[in-house]
């Protein structure tokens, strides 16, 4: 008896204790969360589950020990186009009770002198394995939550994004729906814009940032006004989007369907559970009025084809 009693305690100490650590909002729209790097920090990062791997500016890679060579460059696919970029190894990387040894992350060239409301991008890497909860009303981010009630979409595999479908009104049928708090703004490609049964409201924007810990990634965007839209267990009359037909979109196989970059606008309300256990997601209205049951918009009732889902 008293063996079974250790071997219980022993299982309660070693299993992951939930935590709640707060969020930070940025000018940028962004959220950040503090991460502490061995016996430095805590610095502020971006909450990016656009990003499949964690990033750093390189300034602060830099005072870590980084220096920078240009040799060993790997492929990264950002928003707007796909470049080269080196790595440096973070260590002792932690947020909250969540500890990576080693983190292989992405510089991001930064001049010295930017200042930065944030210094890294926390990505997929940093949660592998876990159930977390992002809760935009209350700014908090919940480690360890509990189980979801609803599978609103999926986690790719292979770029391990937030995939989902979406509806509005006067479109026929479902678009493809990125979910992605790194994005200050929702964006849309051509493809969606042109399903809209009735005449676009559009206003030129001119340049506008996309993203990036410095903001560097800018476009020339039109405004695109949605009405109705419905993603998950969440559901807006307008949504102000930008249409512009991104580069990820054809990372995604999806420059010729219609398909959305769900950025913060339409977030900013939201609870966004993600279970990397399962490979699913939840999302939620929060304590605002959401979708009715029968309204909401789920991978399963979806009437896209399951080619469609998967990632080229």
């Amino acid at each position: 008896m008293n063996a079974l009693i250790a071997a219980a305690f022993a299982l309660l100490a070693s299993a992951p204790s939930q935590q709640t650590l707060p969020l930070s909002p940025v000018v940028s729209g962004h959220y950040t969360v503090e991460v502490t790097l061995g016996e430095n920090g805590p610095y502020p990062f971006i909450l990016d589950t656009g990003a499949s791997h964690t990033a750093v500016a390189e300034p602060l890679a830099e005072t870590l020990g980084f220096v920078s060579t240009r040799t060993a460059l790997d492929n990264v696919q950002s928003l707007t186009t796909r470049f080269e970029a080196e790595r440096f190894m973070l260590r002792d990387l932690r947020v909250g009770t969540i500890q990576a040894e080693q983190m292989n992350a992405v510089v991001i060239p930064v001049a010295p002198e930017t200042e930065l409301a944030s210094v890294g991008l926390l990505g997929a890497d940093a949660f592998a394995d876990r159930r977390i909860r992002i809760d935009f009303t209350t700014l908090t981010l919940d480690l360890d939550a509990p189980q979801t009630a609803y599978r609103d979409g999926v986690i790719d595999e292979t770029s391990q994004l937030l995939i989902g479908y979406g509806r509005a009104r006067g479109m026929r049928s479902e678009f493809h729906v990125m979910i992605d708090t790194g994005a200050a703004r929702t964006m849309v490609n051509t493809a969606l814009a042109v399903r809209e049964s009735r005449p676009l409201a559009r206003i030129h924007l001119g340049m506008y940032s996309l993203g990036g810990v410095d903001g560097s990634e800018k476009e020339q965007t039109d405004f695109v006004d949605l009405r109705r839209v419905r993603i998950g267990g969440r559901c807006v009359r307008r949504l102000p989007a930008l249409k512009n037909d991104l580069d990820v979109f054809r990372a995604l196989g999806w420059e010729d369907q219609p398909a959305m970059i769900l950025g913060m606008d339409f977030l900013a309300g939201a609870v966004l559970t993600i279970d990397r256990t399962r490979g699913t997601f939840q999302l939620e209205s929060g304590p605002s009025p959401g979708c009715q049951p029968r309204d909401r918009v789920q991978r399963e009732t979806s009437g896209l084809s399951p080619s469609d889902w998967r990632r080229d």
